[in-house]
C-alpha cells in the first residue's frame, strides 16, 4: 500500500527529465537511424506530450548534427536548404528546453577524456546528466560501456526503449 502512495506522489509531481544525444535529434532532418523507427519517434513524442518526459538538448549537438546531415543529403544528392536547417531548429527550440553545459560538466567532461573517452560532445552531455541528475538518452554503446567500465555512474544513460520502461513504470 506504502509503495502505491509513493510511486503516485512521484507521477503527480515530477516529469523525467532527459538529455537527447545528436542520434534523436537527426530524424528531424529525415535522416534514419538504426535502431529507431517511425513508431519509437511517435512514442517519444507522445511521452513529451503527455508530460511524463521533459526533453533537452544541448547547443553542442549542432557541432556534430550539421556536418552528418550535409554528408547524409550529398549521399542522397539532395540539396540542404537553409530553409530545411531553420524548420528544425526552430522546432527543436519550440519542442525541448535548452540545457546549459556548466563547469561542473565540464569538469567532469575533461575527466572522461582524461580516462580515455574521446567524444567530447558525449563527455560534456554525461557531465550535464551527472550535474542535473538527468537520463542521457543515447544509443551510443561505447559510452554506456566506458562508463561501466570505469565505474562510474551508468544507470542515468538510456536508449528510448528503456525509457519507454521507465515510463511504463510510472
Amino acid at each position: 500500500m506504502k509503495e502505491n502512495r509513493r510511486r503516485c506522489k512521484i507521477n503527480s509531481t515530477k516529469k523525467l527529465k532527459v538529455i537527447i544525444d545528436s542520434t534523436y535529434i537527426l530524424p528531424a532532418f529525415g535522416i534514419e537511424i538504426i535502431g529507431i523507427d517511425n513508431q519509437d519517434l511517435l512514442k517519444l513524442e507522445n511521452l513529451r506530450i503527455n508530460n511524463k518526459v521533459e526533453y533537452y538538448y544541448s547547443d553542442i549537438c549542432w557541432i556534430e548534427i550539421i556536418p552528418i546531415v550535409y554528408k547524409e543529403y550529398r549521399k542522397k544528392k539532395l540539396e540542404l536548404h537553409d530553409k530545411t536547417i531553420e524548420e528544425v531548429v526552430k522546432s527543436i527550440k519550440e519542442t525541448l528546453k535548452r540545457i546549459e553545459i556548466n563547469f561542473k560538466a565540464i569538469k567532469i567532461a575533461a575527466k572522461l577524456k582524461k580516462l580515455g573517452h574521446k567524444d567530447m560532445i558525449d563527455n560534456l552531455l554525461y557531465g550535464a546528466a551527472i550535474e542535473n541528475n538527468y537520463h542521457l538518452l543515447t544509443l551510443d554503446e561505447k559510452l554506456r560501456n566506458f562508463i561501466k567500465n570505469k565505474k562510474l555512474k551508468s544507470n542515468l544513460i538510456i536508449n528510448h526503449k528503456e525509457l519507454f520502461e521507465i515510463t511504463n513504470e510510472l
